[in-house]
């Protein structure tokens, strides 16, 4: 229910708004001395959003949560149904990971916007806001700002130290999440240390939504002078993202390196008590191997589509990312010694199936 009610949101035109209020408000803006907040062209792209909601429940019986306030989303007594949106942002003056977050997070590497602003208790704005904040596109979008002011050592804010501290896109600094998540996850693991008594009703789990490496190397092409420093800044973007998916995963879980882990205890070792679980964007079936060969020697293929770049998702294309998200059916690999014998389960439907068993407190139980 709530994965068609997402597709029925998306497949809303989101991008004639921004279109529309970057040709004429906000162009229009331009010529002013001064700024007017609602004609910025990605409110367009955010009010598309809250139409795409309403448009979803026509009933209006279910409130419009991305014209809420972005606090309002989670509840941390527990009453709430929706998850805590932790979304990353960059810094642009300084290169930093700037994070909204509905409870506060003071690290030293990391801290949420509430812990910086001048006036915490005046930062307020919608979740279609945070959300289009944390996805900014170079130059479709532009980036958000605040006061930013110093702190005292009660905590307080030196107004005198207030100056305007601009928001790029989170993808900037890391384009996974994942160090975000990992650096969360650690503190929770801490806390279960030092707090035994946590560790039968809290588990850390790490979910990321990935691809796997692409194996071809690009041509170097032409303009070598030119060309070159950009095309490093922008592969270097993808690739620190993936191999800080590869550290994570390192770290969290002994599990992937078990040189004996075979086809037949693959759900129970590689998924069911994995704490680091990738969900791929080309969803890997399953290829037989010669009985008893470790999970290192099986091969994955994956079928692959190129989308079609255009206004609106099209329908062949919508139904090939319902079919790549997995979760329609169980684990069951099936891997048999019969040579190049494909599964009809995937990487997608193990994690899944991993992600239910946790939730319904099932037995980890191996297929």
């Amino acid at each position: 229910m709530l994965e068609e009610k997402a597709h029925n949101l998306l497949n809303q035109d989101l991008l004639s708004p921004l279109l529309a209020a970057g040709l004429f408000p906000d162009f229009i803006q331009r010529f002013l001395p001064f700024s007017i907040n609602s004609w910025d062209r990605a409110r367009g792209l955010e009010y598309a959003f809250e139409k795409g909601w309403d448009s979803t429940y026509k009933d209006g019986k279910k409130p419009n949560l991305l014209k809420g306030s972005y606090y309002d989303h989670w509840k941390a007594d527990g009453s709430g149904s929706a998850p805590a949106l932790v979304l990353n942002t960059t810094v642009v003056e300084t290169g930093d990971r700037l994070v909204l977050s509905p409870f506060k997070i003071n690290l030293p590497n990391l801290k949420d916007i509430s812990m910086v602003a001048c006036k915490a208790e005046d930062m307020d704005f919608p979740l279609s806001t945070a959300a289009v904040l944390s996805a900014r596109f170079t130059l479709v979008t532009p980036v958000g700002w605040f006061n930013r002011c110093e702190k005292n050592e009660k905590g307080k804010s030196i107004e005198s130290s207030s100056q305007k501290s601009r928001l790029a896109d989170g993808g900037y600094f890391e384009n996974s999440g994942v160090s975000t998540a990992v650096d969360i996850g650690s503190r929770l693991e801490e806390f279960l240390i030092k707090n035994p008594e946590k560790q039968s009703t809290i588990n850390v789990v790490y979910l990321a939504i990935t691809d796997r490496r692409s194996q071809e190397i690009q041509e170097a092409g032409g303009m070598n002078e030119i060309l070159s420093p950009i095309k490093a800044l922008w592969n270097s973007r993808d690739a620190r993202g993936l191999s800080i998916i590869d550290q994570a995963e390192y770290l969290t879980d002994a599990a992937s390196a078990d040189a004996g882990l075979t086809p037949k205890n693959l759900f129970e070792k590689h998924y069911s008590f994995q704490r680091f679980r990738q969900l791929y964007l080309h969803n890997p079936k399953f290829k037989s191997q010669p009985e008893g060969k470790p999970l290192s020697s099986i091969i994955f293929e994956s079928d692959l589509v190129q989308f079609p770049l255009g206004w609106l998702l099209s329908k062949p294309s919508q139904e090939a990312i319902k079919q790549r998200i997995g979760g329609k059916q169980n684990c069951k690999p099936d891997l048999s010694s019969t040579p190049n014998r494909s599964s009809t389960s995937t990487n997608n439907d193990c994690v899944f199936q991993s992600i239910k068993e946790e939730l319904n407190n099932q037995p980890k139980v191996s297929t």
